[in-house]
């Protein structure tokens, strides 16, 4: 049997005990209800008592391993599933054993209807809420609570995602005519259209690229079918009203398969769809993010109101400028690349690269 090491408290002493009289196949034995689990690893190194022990320890309670020494307990996937006190019970004498282990946190998973459990963690053992994952196939949602087991440590836990992404489509003809919504705004029962023309989008789903998401909003929301090509912009805004979430929103080029597409918009979310120029667009619209987008990727500024007398025939001329008479191009976009570290899976890596000719001159300044 190794010899333990003195950690310096009395807690600490009293955590390694523990494990150490787990970790006995002779003593374990002789204690009630601890089931014996599997030796459990992280990293390429197994867990065990200390570095000089080939002893495999024993965890009242399974865990699955976390990146950055965490050990996360699920309770659906716990054989017989114990009552509330008993898990409790568990708990208790698996908390030590993880500390002594040199874990850094320890995770519960534990499913809505057993939430009674959560009061006990908390008041316990000082777990706390992390977050609650939405019901999904096969159960009801999971309260997920976090413990911090380094004592007089900084906690390291970073909190849960804060932010929301969301991704539009700038669908862009071979006529130079881009596709515009306007959503619906108001209570149910009096709904208006919204003020401004803007561009079809929505959140992503789960596990959705920006590829996929784009296409889809834009399906779902007036029936184009298109394809993706390339990111164009983000914003990245923080305090939502919802929440005091933060939101990151991409733009997506588009080309649709037909041009000038019949439109079949969502009357659930869309009060109006249509195609409109380019060129009317800069005359008669006065959207933020798509001015921006116009000015800054295209090269196509607007001049400021009351500059000029016909400004229909002033936006053509400078859309034809621009693009000569073809399809517009943006200057800059920013496309998919592969990165990979080492035998893990590629990461898709956005990069600015040319979109048209390299020009980087801004027309229409007046």
């Amino acid at each position: 049997m190794s010899a333990l090491r003195f950690a310096g408290t009395a807690a600490a002493l009293l955590a390694r005990t523990n494990a150490f009289i787990l970790s006995s196949p002779c003593l374990v034995d002789t204690l009630p209800s601890i089931p014996r689990q599997a030796v459990h690893s992280l990293g390429s190194s197994s867990i065990r008592c200390s570095s000089s022990d080939t002893s495999g320890v024993v965890f009242p309670l399974p865990f699955t391993e976390l990146p950055y020494r965490g050990a996360s307990v699920d309770i659906r996937s716990l054989e017989n599933l114990p009552s509330d006190d008993k898990f409790l019970e568990l708990l208790s004498r698996s908390l030590p054993i993880m500390v002594a282990q040199d874990l850094n946190s320890c995770w519960l998973r534990i499913p809505t209807h057993r939430s009674a459990i959560v009061a006990g963690a908390s008041s316990q053992f000082g777990f706390e809420l992390h977050h609650v994952d939405a019901p999904a196939a096969g159960n009801d949602g999971t309260i997920v609570m976090k413990k911090w087991l380094r004592e007089g440590a900084e906690d390291k836990i970073p909190p849960y995602p804060n932010t929301q992404v969301g991704c539009a489509g700038l669908v862009m003809s071979e006529n130079n005519e881009i596709l515009l919504v306007k959503e619906w705004s108001g209570p149910l029962n009096n709904r208006t259209p919204s003020a401004m023309w803007k561009l079809p989008g929505g959140l992503l789903d789960a596990g959705e690229s920006f590829a996929e998401a784009s296409t889809r909003e834009v399906l779902e929301e007036t029936g184009v079918q298109c394809d993706y090509e390339s990111m164009l912009t983000l914003w990245h805004r923080h305090g939502l009203a919802m929440h005091g979430i933060s939101d990151i929103y991409v733009v997506a080029l588009l080309k649709p398969r037909t041009e000038s597409a019949a439109i079949t918009t969502d009357p659930a979310e869309i009060s109006d769809c249509r195609w409109m120029k380019v060129d009317k667009f800069l005359a008669t619209q006065k959207h933020p993010l798509i001015t921006r987008i116009l000015e800054t990727s295209y090269g196509l500024k607007k001049r400021d109101e009351g500059s000029g007398d016909d400004d229909a025939q002033y936006y053509a001329d400078l859309v034809h400028a621009v693009g000569g008479g073809e399809r517009l191009l943006p200057r800059i976009v920013m496309k998919e690349h592969d990165v990979r570290f080492g035998t893990r899976p590629a990461i898709p890596t956005y990069v600015g690269v040319p979109g048209g000719d390299g020009s980087s001159k801004v027309l229409g300044t007046p």
